[in-house]
């Protein structure tokens, strides 16, 4: 049976979506619709959101097991989006990508990106999907002072 599963932009840079689409070879042929699928992981801590999936970042209560989600909404950009992550996990973003006199390179979320674990993971997985855009991007981070520098990535 066919299931379509989600449309998705795998590439940040480029403003496309694709179709995935599972044959898993049944004959039963059932309607389906997008609330019967959950996202799907396309590498560990990285997750393409379907667009019918509420966008935000959820509040996970201190010592739960649970792992945070950290969602990107389409229409954002990728440093309001990590620095609402980082405030959201009382971390400290330092965006230091400067792209000419009193501008910094920051890039359009067309498509939503979601990301689970801890917040040092998730933006290091998302600015990693940014490591061969035009002006790249590359992540440090110090967890011990609860640090994220988002910086160009050959500067």
């Amino acid at each position: 049976m066919k299931k379509l599963l989600l449309p998705a932009l795998l590439i940040p840079s480029v403003a496309m979506a694709g179709m995935v689409i599972v044959d898993d070879g049944s004959t039963a042929q059932q309607p389906v619709s997008s609330a019967q699928h959950s996202p799907i992981d396309i590498a560990p801590g990285i997750v393409l959101a379907s667009p019918s999936v509420a966008v935000g970042v959820p509040s996970n209560p201190v010592g739960s097991n649970i792992e945070p989600l950290w969602i990107a909404s389409a229409g954002s950009t990728l440093r309001e989006s990590i620095q609402k992550w980082a405030n959201e996990a009382k971390w400290t973003l330092v965006w230091d990508a400067p792209d000419g006199v009193d501008k910094s390179v920051n890039y359009p979320i067309v498509a939503p990106l979601r990301f689970q674990g801890q917040i040092d993971v998730a933006v290091g997985n998302c600015i990693r999907l940014y490591e061969h855009a035009k002006k790249p991007l590359g992540v440090e981070i110090n967890r011990s002072q609860r640090l994220l520098y988002v910086h160009l990535k050959y500067n």
